[in-house]
């Protein structure tokens, strides 16, 4: 479908939202309406009377008529509307930028601290004391070999 063409089905098609929006509220005011002279006539002719009872039950059928034209406008014509706007936008649009891939870069990845056990602590403590000359090899590698096992 061309642009062009595109463009004509967007204005018949919101001409025709408009259209629907305007017989759903013109089925509602009447079905309003309807309601209200029969609550005017009830009282002087009764609620049997057979000119109220077609008077409700054509309100009614008017509110039937305005809710079901409501759903086709939003749920018919809305779809197809929206659809035809985001076929235009896609023309809009120049062709290198809708194919154009998009570097969303990289992340650095830092690898989790790594988390020490007790004893693996008090043999680096051990190990200081070794690099320090407070203790002796021997000393550390029997410290160590009772802490670790």
């Amino acid at each position: 479908m061309s642009k062009e063409e595109l463009a004509k089905r967007i204005k018949r098609l919101s001409i025709l939202n408009r259209v629907f929006f305007y017989l759903s509220l013109g089925f509602l005011l009447i079905s309003l309406s309807m309601d209200i002279v029969a609550f005017i006539l009830t009282p002087k002719y009764g609620d049997e009377s057979l000119v109220v009872m077609l008077l409700f039950e054509l309100s009614a059928v008017f509110f039937a008529g305005s809710v079901a034209l409501f759903f086709v406008r939003i749920f018919a014509i809305g779809t197809k509307l929206r659809n035809s706007f985001m076929q235009l936008a896609t023309f809009e649009r120049p062709q290198s930028v809708v194919n154009e891939k998009v570097d969303l870069g990289t992340t650095d990845v830092k690898p989790a601290p790594v988390v020490k056990t007790h004893e693996q602590e008090l043999v680096e403590q051990y190990e200081n004391l070794l690099k320090q000359g407070h203790i002796t090899q021997e000393e550390f590698d029997a410290k160590k070999k009772e802490i670790l096992g």
